[in-house]
């Protein structure tokens, strides 16, 4: 692993961000313009565990907030995030401020744009990296020793920009995100310069609501997410159904080069409690990695009844069900 982490650190290979197959439950890792979109705060946790079987491999964490605050006209959030990979070899955390600019072009059709600006800690855990001469050809044991293959800095900071654009109604969205606009340097060693490449993300949905008994109202969204960053493609495609307090959904993503999983997912969501959990069947080359779990809770109290009736009185755009 030493080996291969290192060679990749030495060269011009990029790293991949972390994406979460229930990204309607990740807005502002989705796209910055979703901060503010409901009036009311909303709090999102997400944890992703990708090929359980590989022992921890990669593991994700996002925890964010997002409010609409009406005298700046837009959305304020904040989002943390976490991502480990071979057990914490190389780990990768950060923070980022966001703010969303808020155009209602009308009661039933709104504009936002976001901006987005973050500091990124990237780490190796020097201690786990073995090279090939620390091992011991006759036997195959570990030698002690630092190897000269070790990286200049186990230890990166970096500041990152990103923004969004999102047009919505009641029952339609579409997004256009970009991350790591200016390529910061992500290199490992002082004399080399290895750019963190854009990550651009764009989705886009319809939304098909029943509301003629409350207890029973019912939600179907059909919608599409792209995702490209360097050579790497992915399309997710595929529906949620609400009924009541429960909802499902069905997708299958694609790297473009090959299939990848079939995403099976269910949830609760009653008044400003939801939860979700869902699990990605791989269907590639990679299905002995026995798939990936992923956990949400969002508290959003954009749906409490006090907002919602303040929400009422005002020229304020509501936003698809599925946020």
């Amino acid at each position: 692993v030493g080996i291969i982490l290192c060679r990749m650190l030495a060269v011009n290979a990029f790293s991949q961000d972390a994406e979460f197959s229930q990204f309607f439950n990740a807005p502002l890792h989705l796209n910055p313009a979703f901060a503010g979109v409901g009036e009311g705060p909303r709090f999102c946790l997400n944890y992703r565990n990708q090929w359980a079987a590989l022992d921890n491999a990669y593991i994700s964490y996002t925890a964010s907030y997002d409010q609409n605050f009406e005298a700046i006209n837009g959305g304020i959030g904040v989002l943390m995030m976490s991502d480990r990979q071979a057990g914490g070899l190389l780990s990768t955390t950060g923070i980022s401020g966001i703010y969303s600019y808020q155009l209602n072009l009308s009661p039933k059709f709104g504009l936002k744009a976001g901006a987005q600006f973050s500091y990124v800690q990237k780490r190796i855990d020097a201690a786990q990296l073995v090279f090939a001469e620390n091992i011991n050809p006759d036997n195959g044991s570990i030698i002690g020793g630092i190897s000269a293959d070790v990286p200049d800095n186990t230890s990166k900071g970096i500041a990152d920009i990103g923004g969004g654009v999102l047009i919505y109604t009641k029952s339609f969205y579409a997004g256009l995100s970009a991350k790591h606009v200016t390529s910061p340097n992500e290199s490992f060693y002082s004399s080399q310069i290895s750019p963190w490449p854009v990550r651009v993300a764009a989705n886009i949905g319809i939304e098909f609501r029943s509301r003629k008994n409350a207890r029973t109202a019912a939600y179907f969204s059909p919608n599409l997410l792209f995702v490209q960053q360097a050579s790497f493609r992915q399309l997710n495609a595929g529906a949620i159904l609400g009924v009541g307090v429960v909802y499902a959904g069905l997708y299958f993503r694609s790297a473009f080069e090959n299939s990848d999983a079939v995403i099976i997912m269910a949830g609760l969501k009653r008044g400003v409690f939801k939860f979700g959990y869902s699990y990605d069947a791989t269907v590639s080359s990679l299905e002995s990695t026995g798939g990936t779990h992923e956990l949400s809770l969002v508290l959003n109290f954009h749906d409490s009844k006090k907002v919602q009736f303040r929400r009422n009185t005002k020229r304020f755009t509501d936003c698809p069900e599925v946020f």
